[in-house]
């Protein structure tokens, strides 16, 4: 007996190597429901994917190398929106027993899936012969995906924290080994004491993070450090905060002592502007300050009217003067319905 087209679509994961992972679906009213999309022919493999970008460009490479090793397997390649959109759609799609053949998926949304009995469980026997056993793939990835013991998911991408260095200050700094390759850096103390040798070489600074203003950059930094040290952020299934004030406090006493040191240089810093303001800082085109709730309520208008002006002409509008009359009029008008005239 022949294998399923199932299983020889799935290599379509071949090569893949966790934050990201490829799941087959499966519909509500059976396990292999969702192997085939209803209305579509036997050897049609349905993916959805919310890569854009250049995550997109490789996505879409990788796809049309497994459209050249598989022939007679007509893949249909769907990208959607990023982020909260995608999963409702995906969830749906699969509850209303439509799912696609194979989807991508943040493990954390994956696992949720899971619970919900949304993805069909990966047997060792299928996997074994697309070539996708454990082996192939990093370990911690790998086991981060695993529920109960048993796969769901295979890992597709995961974001670790990559060093680079300059062999030539590195050698000057004595921090090469024989082989030119930089000596091991365990624990705190060793890593700034190479920083400060890379520092006398310099003469400015020894190395940078790449961190910008967005949040979820220093938020990995952060999570990777106080992750070596041990400590966890959620248990019981992210029904509990078990957070290790200790250890953060180390992580983020670490991070900070880069940069008061001078060994790195600080992050920039933006302030959060407010939908109302202009550009460029803060212009106040209102008018005159007053105490009453009407008052108030005009001003947020006015300075509202300004802010749009500043915004899609780029400068400061003039400041509004009124004469005392003009306003009593306007005033008048409000309350007796007339046109001021």
């Amino acid at each position: 007996m022949t294998s399923p087209p199932v299983f020889s679509r799935r290599s379509l994961l071949r090569g893949a190597v966790g934050t990201g992972a490829v799941a087959a679906l499966s519909g509500c009213s059976s396990v292999l429901s969702g192997l085939t999309t209803a209305g579509e022919p036997a050897n049609t493999l349905q993916f959805w994917d919310l890569f854009g970008g250049g995550d997109g460009l490789r996505m879409q490479s990788m796809l049309d190398v497994y459209r050249k090793q598989n022939p007679g397997v007509s893949l249909s390649a769907t990208t959607f929106n990023w982020g909260n959109p995608y999963y409702t759609k995906l969830s749906l799609a699969t509850v209303g027993d439509k799912p696609p053949d194979v989807a991508v998926a943040h493990l954390t949304r994956a696992k949720s899936m899971i619970e919900g009995g949304l993805l069909q469980e990966l047997e060792t026997d299928a996997l074994e012969r697309a070539g996708l056993t454990p082996d192939k793939f990093n370990e911690r990835a790998w086991a981060a995906g695993l529920v109960d013991g048993k796969a769901y998911a295979i890992p597709m991408d995961t974001h670790p924290f990559v060093m680079f260095y300059n062999t030539d200050i590195c050698k000057k700094a004595g921090l090469l080994d024989a082989n030119g390759v930089i000596k091991p850096l365990k624990g705190e103390a060793a890593f700034l004491d190479a920083m400060r040798k890379a520092k006398q070489v310099t003469g400015g600074y020894a190395g940078a993070i790449a961190l910008g203003t967005e949040i979820v950059t220093a938020w990995r930094a952060f999570q990777s450090l106080y992750a070596q040290l041990g400590g966890e952020m959620l248990a019981d299934e992210g029904t509990k905060v078990v957070i290790d004030d200790a250890k953060a406090l180390r992580a983020l006493t670490f991070l900070r002592q880069l940069t008061q040191s001078g060994l790195f240089p600080k992050p920039p810093t933006t302030r959060v502007r407010s939908p109302t303001s202009p550009p460029g800082g803060r212009r106040s085109c209102s008018r005159a300050s007053g105490r009453s709730r009407r008052s108030r309520t005009r001003r947020r208008r006015s300075r509202w009217r300004c802010s749009r002006t500043c915004s899609t002409r780029g400068r400061t509008p003039a400041r509004p003067t009124r004469t005392r009359s003009s306003s009593r009029r306007v005033r008048s008008s409000r309350r007796t319905g007339s046109t001021g005239r």
